[in-house]
Order: C-alpha cells, then sequence, then structure tokens
C-alpha cells in the first residue's frame, strides 16, 4: 500500500503542477502560488539533488519579479527537475532494517491476500521444491532479494501460496491448532504436513482428478479454495466395508462436492510440486455431497478452451486459481486503500 498510495500521490502531484503551468489560466500570483504549493508537495517525495534544490529558491526568486509568466516557467523546470530525481525509499530498501514476521503476518492478515501497487516491482521468480516453509523464512528471504512493504507480502505470497500463507497468518496470531476447525472439517486443503502423520482429520472439497489403480487402490485430488491434498482409498479382500468404501470412490467424477475422514500419513511418493506433497489422507469414511456433470473444461491454470466458454460458464471459471487470484488480489487492493484513506 505505501508504494501505491504513494505512486498515485506522485501522479495527481506532478500533474497539478503541469496542468497549471501548461494550460491557458492567466499567469496570476495565485496561480503561481499553487503550481508551487504542488511541486513542493511533490519534493517531499524524492531525493533532491542540489540543482533541484536551487530551482525551487529559484521560484520565490521569480515571484519577487512580478513577472508571473516566468515565474511559472521557472514552477515547470523545478517539477520536472523533480520528477527525474529518485524517489525516496527506492535506495532504503537494501539498508532498511529487516521486516519481523509479525509485521509481514498483520499484512497478510488485513489483505487475506495481498496485494502490492499499481505499478509495484516484479517479483522475482521462485524457486520451487521447498515444502516446509514459514511466514519468517521466506519473509527473510524476499528482504535479501532487496523487497520491502507490499512487494514483500507479494513475494511471501507467491512463494508460500496464498492459502498456506493465510492460514500462518492467522494460526500465528490466534495460535490455534486449526485456522478452520468446525463440527464439519479439522483443516482445509492445505494445511496438513508431516507434523499431522497419524491424525485423524476431515476434509471437504471439489474432485479435481480421480484414478483407479486395478482393484485395489484409488486416489482423489480434493480441491478447496485454499489448495489440494491427494486422499487415497485403499481395499482389501474379504473386507466389505473397504469393498464399499472403494466402490464409492470409484464412482467419483470432476467436481464432485465430497467430504472424507481419515488417517493422515506420509506418501511413499512425494510430490516437491505442491505444499501437501509430503502427505496424503488415507479415508475411512466418504460423503458424497453434491454430484456434477462432466466440466466443459478443465478447472485448471490451463482451461484448454475458448475464452467464450469460459466466460458462459463463468461460475466454473472463477474456480480456477489465475481468475480466483485476481478477484482476491483486486479485494485486497481496495480494502487496504479504504482502510488507510479512512484512517487519514
Amino acid at each position: 500500500l505505501p508504494h501505491f498510495v504513494g505512486e498515485r500521490t506522485r501522479q495527481i502531484l506532478g500533474r497539478v503542477s503541469r496542468t497549471l503551468v501548461r494550460s491557458n489560466m492567466p499567469a496570476t500570483k495565485s496561480n503561481v502560488k499553487k503550481a508551487k504549493s504542488a511541486a513542493l508537495k511533490l519534493a517531499k517525495k524524492h531525493v533532491l539533488t542540489e540543482d533541484v534544490k536551487a530551482k525551487i529558491k529559484a521560484i520565490d526568486a521569480a515571484l519577487k519579479t512580478g513577472d508571473f509568466d516566468a515565474a511559472l516557467e521557472v514552477v515547470a523546470a523545478a517539477t520536472a527537475a523533480i520528477e527525474a530525481c529518485e524517489r525516496k525509499g527506492s535506495k532504503a530498501k537494501a539498508t532498511k532494517p529487516a521486516a519481523s514476521v509479525d509485521s509481514v503476518t498483520e499484512d497478510l492478515k488485513a489483505t487475506s491476500l495481498n496485494g502490492g501497487g499499481s505499478k509495484a516491482p516484479e517479483v522475482p521468480a521462485v524457486e520451487t521444491g521447498k515444502l516446509e516453509l514459514t511466514i519468517d523464512d521466506v519473509s527473510a528471504e524476499g528482504q535479501q532479494k532487496g523487497l520491502s512493504g507490499a512487494d514483500l507480502v507479494k513475494y511471501v505470497l507467491t512463494k508460500m501460496g496464498a492459502g498456506a500463507a493465510l492460514i500462518q497468518a492467522e494460526k500465528s496470531s490466534a495460535g490455534k491448532t486449526s485456522t478452520v476447525a468446525t463440527g464439519y472439517r479439522t483443516h482445509n486443503c492445505v494445511e496438513l504436513r508431516t507434523a499431522n502423520n497419524g491424525q485423524q482429520v476431515s476434509l471437504v472439497g471439489w474432485v479435481s482428478k480421480s484414478r483407479v489403480v486395478g482393484q485395489m487402490l484409488a486416489f482423489v485430488d480434493l480441491r478447496d479454495r485454499y489448495g489440494i491434498t491427494q486422499c487415497v482409498f485403499q481395499n482389501a479382500e474379504g473386507d466389505a466395508e473397504a469393498n464399499a468404501l472403494f466402490d464409492k470412490a470409484s464412482t467419483l467424477g470432476r467436481e464432485y462436492c465430497i467430504r472424507v475422514e481419515g488417517t493422515c500419513r506420509e506418501r511413499s511418493a512425494k510430490n516437491p510440486g505442491l505444499p501437501t506433497g509430503f502427505i496424503e489422507v488415507l479415508v475411512n469414511k466418504i460423503d458424497i455431497l453434491t454430484t456434477s456433470k462432466t466440466p466443459p473444461f478443465l478447472i485448471a491454470d490451463d482451461a484448454g478452451c475458448s475464452e467464450d466458454l469460459r466466460l458462459t460458464y463463468r461460475y466454473l471459471d472463477i474456480r480456477r486459481d489465475p481468475i480466483k487470484d485476481g478477484l482476491l488480489l483486486r479485494n485486497a487492493v481496495t480494502q487496504l486503500t479504504r482502510n488507510y484513506l479512512n484512517g487519514l
């Protein structure tokens, strides 16, 4: 937010000064003073050189001459020189004291997803493969890359995934064992880790993928708005309950909404590409909440269809991460901006 508001303020102040100078308004003393005031406010946003400071001082000298046309030209030259200077804080990132994990956590909680500026610097490429991430570790890594403020929060969200970052931020603040624990589910689909091995858990979500391996194993990727968890259905000869559970899992289609209960355990074949790639849930109970027709396109980052088709089924399109994250980012930026302006 500081970047967002600062950038907009700079643009507005610069526009006010330039408009006064370049418009056909009379070159009166009042107009010169308005342009000077805008230029001085703009100057506070930049690191000024001695040459620019001299140009600002020349405004007063031009005013004393009574030639307001010339004075406006001096203001225009000073404004252009100020805008050419480096903005305050652009070099301070490298030497600025490291932000605490608490400050990043509060920013994450305040935004629900984080945003950034309207023209925030590009976030560095993110290395994949590290699963047991914490806000503390990722924020420290972002600071080493020269990020701070809203850009640092955006980096944390990109690195950890929005769902994991928000969950951890809420955990840190509330000190709860689970941020979404209700009578209906104990965790969401991005929250489980190897530390949860052996725990009885319940999850709710949509079936992203389902696959049956022979007559003994079935795998279901369960997805909610936070992420994906792999669920395993294991058949056993002579076990009527296991057979019924396996048969039920074999009928699951894409976007079925289900609730499962089971035991969290470590995967034998780990997937470092997922935050939950080290664990899976061995299911002992399943409830099919709603069935679904086969979706007209994949609910995935790459839908593999035309935009017209996606817009026809918009209610399905917004389940995809690129669309969902865009909506949440817009909400976060709007919320941050309103909170900031409300506090002025």
